[in-house]
């Protein structure tokens, strides 16, 4: 009896080891499936998904105001001016805006704050859905988007001459740094989230697509961002250039605009 006892005894501790070891094997595997769950997220959603004091945020605009002609900017003091063909529609997050291609813009003034030349460095970011082909459709925009290097501040827009690709661009008076991504990057009727950062530290021009990087370019002979050398070079556009009269008008959606004076990675 003694020994039919201990063996029971013995058959029960095992399994209940059995058991345990089970659970934390299971566990074991659960965290480790959250863990590279939230690694493979955290690689898509840290570029330009900051606020608050210290993240350089100098600009965001929401899109949310639904109605009226005015964008507001929950980050700072440039606030957008609505103008021609924009509409109040749903966006990726909340509300957002449509541009007609032909005339719709944002007029976002010339604000200090958007000049980037006192930190070498900054990062754009947009929520972008181009609903057609188009060349030179602007996202956002600081001075001209023509080929004059002494009117280009920096700019984020579809290729001039490829549709089907991005371009990106900054300037430091006298030399021009122009980053095109590989033709196909731009997906038409749908939601993307374009990024532009640009490093003076590193002299690179780096372009992201759903936080992905799809394109980047070091210059040595780059000095460091300039801010133009008219009042007309400081204007800031989205939906077009608004360096003299308004053109290369962009044809889609635009949400959730930001602009930091930092390099985001």
């Amino acid at each position: 009896m003694h020994s039919i006892s201990t063996k029971l005894g013995s058959a029960l501790l095992i399994s209940i080891f059995l058991f345990f070891l089970v659970s934390i094997t299971f566990s074991s595997q659960q965290l480790n499936h959250t863990y590279n769950s939230i690694l493979s997220i955290a690689a898509h959603t840290q570029l330009a998904a900051i606020s608050g004091s210290g993240s350089g945020l100098v600009a965001h605009y929401t899109f949310d105001e639904g109605s009226g002609t005015t964008a507001g900017d929950s980050a700072g003091s440039n606030t957008g001016t609505l103008a021609g063909g924009v509409t109040w529609i749903e966006g990726r997050v909340g509300q957002g805006l449509s541009f007609d291609g032909t005339t719709g813009y944002i007029d976002a003034g010339q604000s200090e704050s958007l000049n980037m030349s006192s930190t070498n460095a900054f990062t754009i970011s947009a929520w972008v859905y181009p609903a057609a082909s188009q060349t030179a459709g602007n996202v956002f925009i600081r001075g001209g988007s023509n080929t004059s290097v002494d009117s280009t501040v920096y700019l984020l827009q579809t290729n001039s001459s490829n549709p089907a690709a991005w371009t990106g661009r900054v300037s430091d008076g006298t030399t021009r740094v122009t980053l095109i991504s590989s033709s196909g990057s731009v997906t038409q009727n749908a939601w993307q989230q374009m990024t532009l950062v640009w490093d003076g530290s590193t002299k690179t021009l780096t372009m992201y697509k759903d936080g992905d990087s799809i394109a980047s370019v070091t210059t040595e002979v780059f000095t460091s961002l300039w801010d133009g050398n008219d009042v007309f070079d400081k204007r800031v556009g989205m939906g077009s250039d608004r360096r003299g009269t308004p053109r290369h008008f962009f044809n889609g959606k635009l949400d959730d605009v930001r602009v930091y004076n930092r390099a985001l990675t």
